[in-house]
Protein backbone atom coordinates (compact mmCIF):
# COMPACT_ATOMS: atom_id res chain seq x y z
CA UNK A 1 0.00 0.00 0.00
CA UNK A 2 1.44 3.25 -0.95
CA UNK A 3 -0.85 5.42 0.97
CA UNK A 4 -2.01 3.41 3.88
CA UNK A 5 -4.77 4.70 6.67
CA UNK A 6 -2.46 4.89 10.00
CA UNK A 7 -3.34 5.24 13.62
CA UNK A 8 -2.71 8.77 14.57
CA UNK A 9 -4.08 9.37 17.80
CA UNK A 10 -5.95 7.38 20.53
CA UNK A 11 -8.07 8.60 23.38
CA UNK A 12 -7.76 7.15 26.89
CA UNK A 13 -10.94 7.55 28.85
CA UNK A 14 -10.03 5.77 32.61
CA UNK A 15 -10.90 8.63 34.87
CA UNK A 16 -14.15 8.04 36.79
CA UNK A 17 -16.32 10.96 37.14
CA UNK A 18 -19.07 9.92 39.75
CA UNK A 19 -17.31 7.21 41.97
CA UNK A 20 -13.64 6.49 43.35
CA UNK A 21 -13.06 3.05 41.99
CA UNK A 22 -13.06 1.24 38.77
CA UNK A 23 -14.95 -0.23 36.81
CA UNK A 24 -17.08 2.71 36.51
CA UNK A 25 -19.92 3.20 34.50
CA UNK A 26 -19.38 3.29 30.97
CA UNK A 27 -21.12 6.93 30.48
CA UNK A 28 -18.88 7.79 33.62
CA UNK A 29 -15.76 7.56 32.29
CA UNK A 30 -13.71 11.06 31.66
CA UNK A 31 -10.83 11.24 29.24
CA UNK A 32 -6.99 10.50 31.36
CA UNK A 33 -4.63 10.12 28.51
CA UNK A 34 -4.19 11.38 24.59
CA UNK A 35 -1.63 9.64 21.96
CA UNK A 36 -0.09 10.89 19.30
CA UNK A 37 1.56 8.75 17.06
CA UNK A 38 4.34 10.04 14.22
CA UNK A 39 5.62 8.48 11.05
CA UNK A 40 7.99 9.00 8.60
CA UNK A 41 7.48 9.93 4.87
CA UNK A 42 7.04 5.75 4.54
CA UNK A 43 4.81 5.15 7.34
CA UNK A 44 7.57 3.72 10.18
CA UNK A 45 6.90 4.46 13.47
CA UNK A 46 8.72 7.07 15.05
CA UNK A 47 7.05 7.58 18.12
CA UNK A 48 4.02 7.80 20.22
CA UNK A 49 4.02 10.89 22.68
CA UNK A 50 1.10 11.01 25.78
CA UNK A 51 -0.38 13.71 27.42
CA UNK A 52 -1.19 11.31 30.17
CA UNK A 53 0.22 8.02 30.69
CA UNK A 54 1.01 5.33 28.62
CA UNK A 55 1.15 1.79 28.96
CA UNK A 56 3.70 0.31 26.41
CA UNK A 57 2.73 -3.61 25.98
CA UNK A 58 5.80 -5.87 25.12
CA UNK A 59 3.56 -8.36 23.07
CA UNK A 60 2.74 -5.34 21.24
CA UNK A 61 6.08 -3.70 20.75
CA UNK A 62 7.52 -6.92 19.34
CA UNK A 63 4.46 -7.50 16.96
CA UNK A 64 5.76 -3.78 15.64
CA UNK A 65 8.98 -4.99 15.56
CA UNK A 66 7.39 -7.92 13.03
CA UNK A 67 6.85 -5.53 10.43
CA UNK A 68 10.07 -3.29 11.19
CA UNK A 69 7.72 -0.05 12.79
CA UNK A 70 5.09 -0.29 9.13
CA UNK A 71 2.49 0.15 11.42
CA UNK A 72 -0.02 -0.60 8.24
CA UNK A 73 1.59 -4.08 8.06
CA UNK A 74 0.22 -5.19 11.07
CA UNK A 75 -3.62 -4.70 9.64
CA UNK A 76 -4.84 -4.22 13.14
CA UNK A 77 -2.71 -1.66 14.45
CA UNK A 78 -1.68 -1.49 17.75
CA UNK A 79 -4.22 -3.22 20.28
CA UNK A 80 -5.54 -1.32 22.88
CA UNK A 81 -3.66 -0.77 26.53
CA UNK A 82 -4.56 2.13 29.07
CA UNK A 83 -3.24 3.29 32.40
CA UNK A 84 -5.44 2.90 35.03
CA UNK A 85 -3.54 5.29 37.79
CA UNK A 86 -4.83 8.55 38.96
CA UNK A 87 -1.83 10.19 38.06
CA UNK A 88 -2.78 10.15 34.02
CA UNK A 89 -5.31 12.76 34.45
CA UNK A 90 -3.73 14.90 36.82
CA UNK A 91 -0.60 14.78 34.44
CA UNK A 92 -3.68 14.86 31.52
CA UNK A 93 -4.59 18.13 32.81
CA UNK A 94 -1.28 19.98 32.53
CA UNK A 95 -0.62 21.20 29.09
CA UNK A 96 2.41 18.87 26.85
CA UNK A 97 4.06 16.04 26.67
CA UNK A 98 4.22 13.52 30.04
CA UNK A 99 5.65 10.11 28.63
CA UNK A 100 7.02 9.10 24.99
CA UNK A 101 7.79 5.92 23.53
CA UNK A 102 11.06 6.93 21.00
CA UNK A 103 11.87 4.04 18.24
CA UNK A 104 15.37 4.02 16.98
CA UNK A 105 14.61 1.37 13.95
CA UNK A 106 18.67 1.30 12.82
CA UNK A 107 20.13 0.27 16.49
CA UNK A 108 17.00 -1.63 17.34
CA UNK A 109 16.35 0.41 20.07
CA UNK A 110 13.16 1.41 21.80
CA UNK A 111 13.39 4.25 24.51
CA UNK A 112 10.34 5.04 27.20
CA UNK A 113 10.62 8.20 29.17
CA UNK A 114 7.86 9.20 31.74
CA UNK A 115 7.98 12.32 34.21
CA UNK A 116 5.40 10.81 36.13
CA UNK A 117 4.38 8.21 39.18
CA UNK A 118 1.95 6.04 36.43
CA UNK A 119 4.32 3.13 36.86
CA UNK A 120 5.58 2.62 40.17
CA UNK A 121 3.12 -0.45 40.77
CA UNK A 122 5.66 -1.85 37.95
CA UNK A 123 8.40 -1.01 39.64
CA UNK A 124 9.79 1.88 36.70
CA UNK A 125 10.50 5.75 38.54
CA UNK A 126 10.98 8.59 36.82
CA UNK A 127 14.12 10.41 37.02
CA UNK A 128 12.81 13.52 37.08
CA UNK A 129 9.57 15.47 36.52
CA UNK A 130 11.03 16.39 33.15
CA UNK A 131 11.27 14.66 29.76
CA UNK A 132 14.68 14.27 27.87
CA UNK A 133 17.21 12.56 30.30
CA UNK A 134 18.26 8.79 30.13
CA UNK A 135 15.12 7.01 29.01
CA UNK A 136 13.43 4.70 32.10
CA UNK A 137 13.09 1.63 29.81
CA UNK A 138 15.68 0.62 27.16
CA UNK A 139 13.79 -1.92 24.96
CA UNK A 140 16.03 -3.74 22.32
CA UNK A 141 15.82 -6.88 20.46
CA UNK A 142 17.68 -9.70 18.36
CA UNK A 143 16.60 -11.20 14.85
CA UNK A 144 17.23 -14.19 13.16
CA UNK A 145 16.32 -14.33 9.75
CA UNK A 146 14.06 -11.17 10.13
CA UNK A 147 12.64 -13.17 12.99
CA UNK A 148 12.35 -11.99 16.30
CA UNK A 149 14.57 -14.22 18.56
CA UNK A 150 13.72 -12.12 21.96
CA UNK A 151 13.05 -8.87 22.91
CA UNK A 152 14.10 -7.29 26.36
CA UNK A 153 13.34 -4.66 28.55
CA UNK A 154 15.54 -3.65 30.75
CA UNK A 155 14.85 -0.50 33.39
CA UNK A 156 17.11 2.46 34.70
CA UNK A 157 16.33 0.58 38.10
CA UNK A 158 18.33 -2.49 36.71
CA UNK A 159 15.24 -4.71 36.29
CA UNK A 160 15.15 -6.45 32.96
CA UNK A 161 12.50 -8.45 31.35
CA UNK A 162 12.91 -10.49 28.25
CA UNK A 163 10.20 -11.50 25.37
CA UNK A 164 10.33 -15.31 23.27
CA UNK A 165 7.71 -15.38 20.72
CA UNK A 166 5.74 -18.45 20.75
CA UNK A 167 4.57 -18.48 17.63
CA UNK A 168 2.94 -22.36 16.93
CA UNK A 169 -0.60 -22.25 15.85
CA UNK A 170 -0.17 -18.65 15.94
CA UNK A 171 -2.14 -15.81 14.58
CA UNK A 172 -0.83 -12.57 13.12
CA UNK A 173 -2.79 -9.82 15.04
CA UNK A 174 -2.46 -11.77 18.75
CA UNK A 175 0.86 -14.16 18.62
CA UNK A 176 2.06 -16.38 21.33
CA UNK A 177 5.05 -15.11 23.52
CA UNK A 178 6.41 -16.17 26.63
CA UNK A 179 8.10 -13.28 29.28
CA UNK A 180 10.99 -14.09 31.46
CA UNK A 181 11.94 -11.44 34.38
CA UNK A 182 15.30 -12.23 35.72
CA UNK A 183 15.75 -15.46 34.11
CA UNK A 184 12.18 -16.76 35.40
CA UNK A 185 9.07 -17.49 33.66
CA UNK A 186 6.25 -14.82 35.07
CA UNK A 187 3.68 -15.22 32.41
CA UNK A 188 2.77 -17.26 29.05
CA UNK A 189 0.14 -17.38 26.22
CA UNK A 190 0.25 -20.35 24.05
CA UNK A 191 -1.81 -21.96 21.51
CA UNK A 192 -2.24 -25.78 21.13
CA UNK A 193 -4.30 -25.74 17.77
CA UNK A 194 -5.70 -23.24 15.22
CA UNK A 195 -8.47 -20.98 14.88
CA UNK A 196 -12.04 -22.88 14.41
CA UNK A 197 -14.28 -20.80 12.76
CA UNK A 198 -18.30 -21.20 12.55
CA UNK A 199 -21.29 -19.98 10.90
CA UNK A 200 -23.24 -16.95 12.69
CA UNK A 201 -26.51 -17.83 14.28
CA UNK A 202 -29.79 -17.11 12.60
CA UNK A 203 -30.47 -14.08 15.05
CA UNK A 204 -27.27 -13.04 14.35
CA UNK A 205 -27.18 -12.37 10.88
CA UNK A 206 -27.24 -8.92 9.91
CA UNK A 207 -25.19 -7.81 12.90
CA UNK A 208 -22.25 -5.86 12.38
CA UNK A 209 -20.04 -7.63 14.86
CA UNK A 210 -20.03 -11.83 15.13
CA UNK A 211 -18.08 -14.07 16.72
CA UNK A 212 -17.14 -16.51 13.49
CA UNK A 213 -14.25 -17.71 14.95
CA UNK A 214 -12.49 -19.12 18.66
CA UNK A 215 -9.03 -19.71 19.63
CA UNK A 216 -8.43 -21.53 22.98
CA UNK A 217 -5.23 -20.51 24.32
CA UNK A 218 -3.28 -21.09 27.57
CA UNK A 219 -2.85 -18.30 29.65
CA UNK A 220 0.05 -19.17 32.56
CA UNK A 221 1.64 -17.26 35.77
CA UNK A 222 0.82 -15.56 38.20
CA UNK A 223 -0.59 -18.48 40.71
CA UNK A 224 -2.98 -19.18 42.28
CA UNK A 225 -5.09 -17.67 39.37
CA UNK A 226 -8.08 -16.45 39.85
CA UNK A 227 -11.16 -19.11 40.33
CA UNK A 228 -13.16 -17.58 37.33
CA UNK A 229 -10.05 -16.82 34.72
CA UNK A 230 -10.72 -20.74 33.11
CA UNK A 231 -10.52 -22.09 29.76
CA UNK A 232 -9.88 -18.22 28.01
CA UNK A 233 -10.47 -18.04 24.30
CA UNK A 234 -9.67 -15.43 21.38
CA UNK A 235 -13.03 -14.82 19.80
CA UNK A 236 -12.53 -13.10 16.58
CA UNK A 237 -14.86 -12.05 13.57
CA UNK A 238 -13.65 -14.20 10.33
CA UNK A 239 -16.46 -12.69 7.74
CA UNK A 240 -15.70 -10.94 4.36
CA UNK A 241 -15.83 -7.40 4.56
CA UNK A 242 -14.03 -6.00 1.89
CA UNK A 243 -13.36 -8.61 -1.14
CA UNK A 244 -11.50 -12.37 -0.72
CA UNK A 245 -7.64 -10.41 -1.27
CA UNK A 246 -8.14 -8.74 2.31
CA UNK A 247 -6.85 -10.54 5.56
CA UNK A 248 -10.37 -11.68 7.09
CA UNK A 249 -9.56 -11.74 11.21
CA UNK A 250 -10.68 -9.03 13.59
CA UNK A 251 -10.00 -9.75 17.15
CA UNK A 252 -13.06 -9.28 18.88
CA UNK A 253 -11.78 -10.02 22.52
CA UNK A 254 -9.08 -11.24 24.53
CA UNK A 255 -8.59 -12.25 28.61
CA UNK A 256 -5.55 -11.78 30.44
CA UNK A 257 -4.16 -11.43 34.01
CA UNK A 258 -2.41 -8.20 35.50
CA UNK A 259 -2.70 -8.59 39.27
CA UNK A 260 -0.08 -5.73 39.55
CA UNK A 261 -2.85 -3.60 38.53
CA UNK A 262 -4.43 -4.39 42.12
CA UNK A 263 -1.79 -2.02 43.82
CA UNK A 264 -3.33 0.89 42.39
CA UNK A 265 -5.66 2.00 45.06
CA UNK A 266 -8.93 2.47 42.94
CA UNK A 267 -8.70 -0.36 40.80
CA UNK A 268 -11.02 -3.50 41.88
CA UNK A 269 -11.26 -6.90 40.94
CA UNK A 270 -9.28 -9.83 41.30
CA UNK A 271 -7.01 -8.98 38.71
CA UNK A 272 -8.35 -10.89 35.18
CA UNK A 273 -9.31 -9.05 32.48
CA UNK A 274 -10.58 -8.48 29.09
CA UNK A 275 -10.61 -6.16 26.31
CA UNK A 276 -13.95 -6.24 24.07
CA UNK A 277 -13.16 -4.32 20.79
CA UNK A 278 -15.22 -2.73 18.16
CA UNK A 279 -14.73 -2.08 14.58
CA UNK A 280 -16.51 0.02 12.09
CA UNK A 281 -19.49 -1.90 10.41
CA UNK A 282 -18.68 -2.32 7.18
CA UNK A 283 -19.41 0.79 4.32
CA UNK A 284 -20.05 2.65 7.70
CA UNK A 285 -17.92 5.67 9.22
CA UNK A 286 -14.58 5.23 9.33
CA UNK A 287 -14.62 1.75 7.36
CA UNK A 288 -11.43 1.22 4.77
CA UNK A 289 -12.43 -1.33 2.49
CA UNK A 290 -8.59 -1.89 1.77
CA UNK A 291 -7.96 -2.43 5.47
CA UNK A 292 -11.59 -3.84 7.14
CA UNK A 293 -9.20 -4.90 10.29
CA UNK A 294 -9.18 -1.11 12.08
CA UNK A 295 -10.00 -0.76 15.28
CA UNK A 296 -12.92 2.12 16.52
CA UNK A 297 -12.70 1.37 19.77
CA UNK A 298 -11.96 -0.88 22.67
CA UNK A 299 -13.42 -1.60 26.52
CA UNK A 300 -11.65 -3.07 29.03
CA UNK A 301 -13.57 -4.87 31.55
CA UNK A 302 -14.07 -7.91 33.99
CA UNK A 303 -13.27 -11.03 32.74
CA UNK A 304 -16.21 -13.35 31.27
CA UNK A 305 -15.94 -16.58 30.06
CA UNK A 306 -16.83 -16.97 26.66
CA UNK A 307 -19.76 -17.15 25.19
CA UNK A 308 -20.94 -19.49 21.72
CA UNK A 309 -19.88 -18.87 18.38
CA UNK A 310 -21.75 -18.17 16.04
CA UNK A 311 -23.70 -15.34 18.75
CA UNK A 312 -23.92 -11.25 18.14
CA UNK A 313 -20.50 -9.71 20.17
CA UNK A 314 -21.36 -7.37 22.38
CA UNK A 315 -18.67 -5.06 22.01
CA UNK A 316 -20.14 -1.97 24.36
CA UNK A 317 -20.31 -2.84 28.30
CA UNK A 318 -22.51 -1.44 30.89
CA UNK A 319 -18.76 -0.26 33.37
CA UNK A 320 -15.17 -0.85 31.73
CA UNK A 321 -11.97 0.10 33.33
CA UNK A 322 -11.29 2.27 30.60
CA UNK A 323 -12.48 3.50 26.94
CA UNK A 324 -9.67 3.81 24.08
CA UNK A 325 -10.58 5.04 21.27
CA UNK A 326 -9.14 5.12 17.98
CA UNK A 327 -8.07 7.61 15.38
CA UNK A 328 -6.69 7.63 11.87
CA UNK A 329 -5.28 9.55 8.65
CA UNK A 330 -3.94 8.33 5.52
CA UNK A 331 -0.43 8.91 5.32
CA UNK A 332 -0.46 11.66 2.87
CA UNK A 333 -3.33 13.56 4.53
CA UNK A 334 -0.55 13.14 7.75
CA UNK A 335 2.41 14.40 6.06
CA UNK A 336 0.86 17.41 4.92
CA UNK A 337 -0.69 18.33 8.30
CA UNK A 338 3.05 18.06 9.15
CA UNK A 339 3.95 21.26 6.88
CA UNK A 340 1.05 23.15 8.17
Amino acid sequence: MSDPVLLTSQKVYAEPSNQDSLPANRSGLQISAELAFAYSESGRLLSVSANGCLSPSMPELARLIGVNGYMADLETQWLPSAALSEQSRLNFDEEGTDERLVFDWGNRRIHFETSTTCHEHRGIAADSTELGGPPEVTYSWTTDSGDLVELVAETSGGARRTLVPETDNSSSVFPGYRISEQGVEVEAVTFSAGIDSCAPQQEAVDASQVVTGVQAYQFSGYDPQPAGFTDPVLEFDRREFSGPEQPNLRLLRYGFLDPDLLQLPRVTGDGSFEWAINYPAADGPGFVAEQPNLIRDAYLKNYNSSGECGREFEGVPNSAYAKVEFGYQRLSEYLVGLLD
